[in-house]
């Protein structure tokens, strides 16, 4: 015990010795009742913020915003998670995201909240940064939108995760944006003779204006637009005439001349295709420039070998010397070049077609490595539109129209595989005529993305599409642009963010629209420039119309505006239960063309009048026919096309007859002569008809559709109808009777 006590006294002095310098060595005054000692755990302190390229981003603008995810705890965060919440005021540019450097981005949606981009799986690592670099794009004025740190494996020392919709502002892990923006338009504008022919459009653009270049065969034509479509001026600058190449086949050579065009012969070789003893050489596909030669391109005939056909082309220098041949194996058809691409290093991409077979093949500058993709539509109808390569030059984009639907291809250029099974950019509603074309041109985007444009035009439908796709083909966008089938495609991206979509035809049509394809409506500026103004009516050249009987119907379209009307469709649709056309009795069509319930193809200039003329069959008591402006390329003044319900007229572009008929008409009675019957009726073989006034009238025998399905000269009062279908049939009898007779056939 006596040695316990003295080893204690020790012990306490030597901790009041410890503390006192441990004390001294932090500057800590022991006497100072407000001093704590803290031992530090390990923690995280996340703090978000941003920056931007376009700080006063304006409504249909975009920017670039940074966010940088700081750590200044003394311990790795993980398992970290932000979410940037767009609501509906501003969206992601889709395919735009730039760059994380820590974790993964994707966009989203809750119950809560449309939009939200989520940045997830980053990692900080203490005293480190995490970025996402993302483009961002304003749809409304004083923009206000914002982001948070939502999930962390580790606590915060000074902010609460998951406040949601960025509540919890005034902590370090939320940042709100808030901006006063200036509204933005776009246009669409008609510039009815713009070029002087039809033509590929190039663009220009400048601080402030617009250079839309036309190049034809002696000059090139500038038009200049300001960045709200204003029409500056108009220059033609002259141009040496192109060469024009011509190519025969010769024995089982091909005969290639250039001439100049004052006549002189640029080039004429005899060139040698590389296939042994082939029956014919068919130059079937013309000749194509590239940058360092010409491409001939046809078909091989070999009657005795197992593919008959053999696609081939030919490549030579641009003196048209040192031929190349190259022999598209997998290609047994009568195939002829449709287009071509090239690539940066010379590379070439041929598509290859006939009705409803297409091919794309390609090949390396120096022609060493070949390939070729083969695909065939369900209908013989199936076309190309357009054919593009990627700015990457990684892909190559087809895009195929039928009567059904607009499809785009996409194909690697490296391999010249399939990019799957080729992905449909848009479901486009079938359409009732077969010869509609849909799609109008794609642009590879700078981003890899997919611009496209697609008309569709029916008698019951007219619209506009266009929209973008990303690699794999979902949709980014979709604009729809209601009642009018505009032929325009893609020609550039502009600075804004945007893009400029145009006509290559002397008729220019310009559309400009924000990096999302909207104009805002409030600048008003979605059709300017040209002014027309329809009016339309319908008059008949009967006051009464009985019952099984026709009557020709004269629409009369006139143009009282100021300006060339162009483009201009009217609808007549066809009621089967109230009247139908008389097959084959269209009459006049002064201008355009008529099938099937469409007048198309209307030009009128100012103060023009365009007529048709078609015949009638009505099978109603009272008959109401009904027409309608459904398309232009020009604004009406005081009308909108396509927006008018049978049968009433609200627009003086819409037209509207209602014709009474006789009650008893259906009656079998001639309305000059009481006394004209049919027997034995039913008849299986002949009418006989009683009370005829004149013996050798000429006769017709009309369905219940309306069609015409006898006719012919009467003869001894008898007609032969041994060869009609069983049915309930009507005879119209010349200068008898302007009703019909009923009669069944057995």
């Amino acid at each position: 015990m006596k040695t316990f006590i003295p080893t204690l006294r020790i012990a306490w002095l030597f901790l009041c010795f410890c503390t006192f310098n441990f004390l001294h060595a932090q500057n800590l005054d022991p006497s100072n009742n407000d001093t704590t000692i803290t031992f530090q755990r390990a923690f995280t302190d996340l703090e978000l913020s941003f920056t931007t390229t376009n700080p006063t981003i304006g409504q249909w603008e975009s920017g670039t915003f940074t966010y940088t995810l700081e750590n200044k705890g003394n311990t790795d965060a993980t398992g970290v998670e932000v979410r940037l919440y767009y609501v509906n005021d501003v969206v992601p540019v889709g395919g735009a995201m730039v760059n994380t450097s820590s974790g993964s981005y994707r966009s989203r949606s809750d119950a809560q909240f449309i939009n939200i981009g989520l940045w997830d799986n980053i990692t900080v690592p203490a005293g480190g940064t995490a970025t996402l670099e993302i483009e961002l794009f304003s749809r409304v004025p004083d923009l206000l939108f914002c982001a948070e740190v939502t999930a962390a494996d580790q606590d915060d020392v000074d902010s609460t995760p998951l406040v949601l919709g960025c509540g919890g502002a005034g902590e370090d892990d939320h940042v709100t944006f808030d901006a006063t923006t200036i509204a933005g338009c776009g246009f669409f504008r008609q510039y009815p003779n713009a070029f002087s022919d039809d033509e590929a459009i190039s663009l220009v653009e400048t601080s402030d204006e617009f250079l839309l270049q036309a190049t034809l065969e002696t000059s090139e034509e500038i038009l200049t637009l300001d960045k709200e479509g204003n029409l500056l001026s108009k220059e033609v600058v002259s141009i040496a005439p192109m060469p024009t190449a011509i190519l025969e086949a010769v024995d089982s050579q091909l005969q290639f001349l250039q001439l100049a065009p004052n006549g002189d012969t640029l080039i004429n070789e005899l060139l040698s295709v590389d296939y042994p003893n082939p029956t014919a050489i068919v130059p079937n596909g013309g000749v194509r420039q590239v940058s360092d030669g010409f491409v001939i391109g046809g078909f091989i005939v070999d009657t005795d070998a197992s593919q008959m056909f053999r696609a081939f082309f030919v490549k030579t220098d641009l003196n048209g010397q040192s031929p190349q041949t190259v022999l598209i194996e997998d290609l047994n058809n009568t195939l002829s070049i449709f287009d071509i691409v090239e690539d940066s290093n010379g590379g070439i991409y041929i598509y290859w077609g006939t009705s409803g077979n297409f091919s794309l093949s390609g090949t390396s500058a120096d022609l060493s490595t070949t390939w070729v993709q083969q695909f065939a539509s369900d209908t013989p109808s199936t076309t190309v539109e357009d054919i593009k390569i990627s700015q990457d030059e990684q892909t190559i984009y087809v895009a195929v129209t039928d009567n059904l639907r607009g499809e785009v291809f996409a194909y690697n250029t490296a391999t010249g595989s399939d990019a799957g099974s080729g992905f449909e950019l848009i479901s486009i509603l079938p359409l009732e005529r077969a010869e509609n074309r849909l799609m109008n041109g794609l642009l590879p985007l700078s981003n890899g993305n997919l611009l496209f444009s697609a008309r569709i035009f029916s008698n019951v439908d007219r619209r506009f599409v266009y929209g973008i796709v990303d690699t794999n083909g979902a949709s980014v966008w979709l604009q729809t642009i209601e009642g009018q089938a505009i032929d325009i495609e893609p020609i550039a991206e502009i600075t804004d963010g945007g893009f400029l979509f145009a006509t290559n035809t002397a008729d220019l049509q310009v559309l400009k629209t924000n990096a999302l394809g909207e104009i805002d409506p409030a600048c008003n500026n979605f059709v300017s420039g040209q002014e027309i103004d329809l009016e339309l009516t319908i008059s008949s050249d009967a006051t009464n119309i009985p019952i099984w009987t026709s009557a020709t119907f004269t629409l009369t379209l006139t143009n009282n505006g100021m300006d060339r009307a162009t483009g201009v469709e009217v609808a007549l649709p066809i009621d089967e239960d109230r009247f139908v056309q008389v097959g084959g009795s269209m009459v006049l069509a002064s201008v355009g063309n008529y099938f099937d319930g469409l007048w198309s193809d209307i030009e009128l200039d100012a103060g023009g009048t365009a007529i048709l003329e078609i015949e009638l069959f009505n099978k109603s008591n009272n008959l109401e026919v009904f027409a309608q402006v459904v398309s232009a390329n020009q604004m009406d003044i005081d009308s909108e096309p396509f927006n008018g319900l049978c049968c009433t007229a609200n627009e003086d572009d819409e037209a509207v007859v209602t014709i009474s008929s006789r009650t008893n008409a259906i009656e079998s009675r001639s309305i000059m002569d009481a006394n004209l019957q049919l027997y034995p009726n039913p008849t299986d073989r002949v009418l006989n008809i009683k009370g005829l006034e004149y013996h050798n009238s000429r006769y017709r025998i009309i369905d219940l559709l309306g069609r015409t399905v006898q006719q012919g000269q009467i003869l001894n009062a008898q007609i032969e109808v041994q060869h009609l279908s069983s049915g309930t049939y009507f005879l119209q009898i010349a200068g008898e009777q302007t009703s019909a007779i009923r009669f069944v056939k057995w």
